[in-house]
């Protein structure tokens, strides 16, 4: 196998929704996530979510001055694909939402507490969400 081969194979399919209940933005945690622990460049890390590499480099930069630590993952109760990231129609906040509410069938209650934020941010992120799939 070639070595490109290889890094495309341990590529990984899904976040843990944890790293999104920090002081971050959910694109700092995404980058800060796969930067530090999948040893991603940030060449990747803009490819696998369709994002420019500039503004990765300094989402990374505003992570790291934010929240110097790694992320305690643990055992990961619950995730969400990395594929549904690369979607630039809605924010990555809105994705991981939609994807809890949606898919996980996730009681917004619920949802406010995996992700540390408020009631009024989740239900915002939702609706925005459902008016843009809907467009």
């Amino acid at each position: 196998q070639s070595e490109l081969t290889k890094k495309q194979a341990k590529l990984p399919e899904h976040i843990p929704v944890s790293i999104f209940s920090t002081c971050l933005s959910p694109a700092e945690a995404v980058v800060k996530y796969l930067k530090e622990h999948h040893a991603m460049t940030f060449s990747e890390i803009a490819k696998l979510i369709n994002r420019d590499q500039r503004g990765i480099w300094g989402s990374y930069a505003r992570a790291r001055r934010k929240h110097p630590n790694s992320f305690d993952i643990g055992f990961a109760t619950h995730t969400i694909p990395i594929s549904c990231l690369n979607d630039r129609s809605r924010s990555i906040l809105e994705h991981v939402v939609t994807h809890l509410k949606d898919n996980k069938g996730l009681k917004p209650a619920e949802i406010c507490s995996l992700l540390n934020k408020k009631t009024s941010t989740i239900w915002t992120a939702y609706q925005r969400s459902r008016r843009k799939q809907n467009a």
